[in-house]
């Protein structure tokens, strides 16, 4: 048996132990914590550099021209993120502007359900955070969810009709013709930074 058939079945093996005693896999991974850390780190370095970029764009260029901008560079930052931290990164939402970036799958989904409860039960947004071991049908993943709030800079183009910015309402219309990202308040949770990485058991290099 070669090493990697040998560690899929210790992997398998620690899952169906766990499920069967009732235990919480991420109850026995340490790696889980190590993951959390760097998914912390990671998707705070995201957001401010995702919302400096926003801001620079929007002063050099305008909102229009900025919209049509951050249509482009938004994945590429995705993409530097993912490929620097060894993660799969994305922004994704319940209400997608870009709905091919930004279309959250069924465990991201149920996790923005659950922000969303959280939020409202009075949890404070560095509360509402989601890490779980996550078993999908092809390989098991750690994955980690955490909020996007939305703030008085982000309501100029995904707020109500009254705070959208005028040159903001033709331009997202014209890059974004299935946008449903827009109605947002103050303190509202627009999506969610979602980070994907491959599961490692403890110990496995």
């Amino acid at each position: 048996m070669n090493h990697d058939k040998k560690q899929n079945l210790i992997t398998n093996l620690i899952l169906l132990i766990s499920l069967s005693a009732g235990i919480p896999v991420w109850a026995q991974e340490p790696n889980l914590d190590e993951f959390t850390k760097q998914s912390r780190r990671v998707a705070a370095n995201f957001s401010a550099t995702i919302i400096r970029k926003c801001e620079l764009e929007v002063q050099s260029i305008g909102l229009y021209a900025a919209t049509e901008v951050c249509r482009i560079t938004a994945p590429q930052i995705y993409y530097e993120f993912s490929v620097k931290n060894n993660i799969v990164l994305n922004l994704v939402s319940l209400n997608p502007r870009n709905i091919i970036t930004g279309h959250a799958d069924a465990w991201e989904q149920a996790g923005l359900q659950k922000m969303q409860k959280m939020l409202k039960n009075g949890h404070q947004p560095k509360e509402v955070e989601i890490v779980e071991l996550v078993q999908e049908p092809a390989k098991t993943y750690y994955r980690y969810m955490s909020p996007m709030i939305a703030t008085p800079f982000c309501l100029k183009c995904h707020g109500t009709e009254k705070d959208i910015a005028e040159e903001a309402v033709s331009s997202i219309k014209s890059f974004y013709p299935n946008d449903k990202s827009i109605g947002y308040r103050l303190g509202d949770l627009i999506g969610a930074i979602s980070i994907k990485k491959a599961y490692a058991p403890s110990g496995d290099k």
